[in-house]
């Protein structure tokens, strides 16, 4: 899981779930899990020929708090503060 966008100076704060190792089937069904059970907004975007699902900025603080204790400190520089 990352930012969209790692410029400093954007403004976009979407996050990103790296899914490409993930068939496509698998991936639209985690993306009904994830707007299901907690009320995402996202969308699954194509990514040199890979599917991504970006989860909108507005749900990034119910993905850092459902998450926060499973992000290793060495690798939370990847989100946004």
């Amino acid at each position: 899981m990352g930012i969209l966008d790692y410029n400093k100076k954007s403004k976009i704060e979407d996050l990103v779930l790296n899914t490409q190792s993930f068939r496509e089937k698998e991936i639209k069904i985690m993306s009904i899990k994830l707007s299901n059970k907690y009320n995402l907004s996202k969308d699954v975007r194509l990514n040199k020929n890979n599917n991504l699902i970006v989860i909108k900025s507005q749900n990034y603080r119910i993905v850092k708090d459902l998450t926060s204790l499973y992000i290793i400190s060495s690798m939370r520089y990847k989100l946004h503060t």
